[in-house]
């Protein structure tokens, strides 16, 4: 997902379909990453048995 979002296509579609500039994109696709990070470190957290 993260290499979906790194790409000039998802740069070009923000700017196309939302009339983002090259600020706005970059702190929208910033988020987006720092989101699916965020999730996926604290699901593997959970599945994790409890420690000894």
């Amino acid at each position: 997902m993260i290499a979906c979002l790194d790409n000039i296509q998802s740069w070009l579609t923000l700017k196309e379909e939302f009339d983002m500039n090259g600020s706005e994109a970059g702190t929208a696709i910033s988020w987006a990453i720092e989101v699916i990070l965020r999730e996926t470190r604290a699901a593997a957290s959970s599945d994790q048995p409890p420690q000894p």
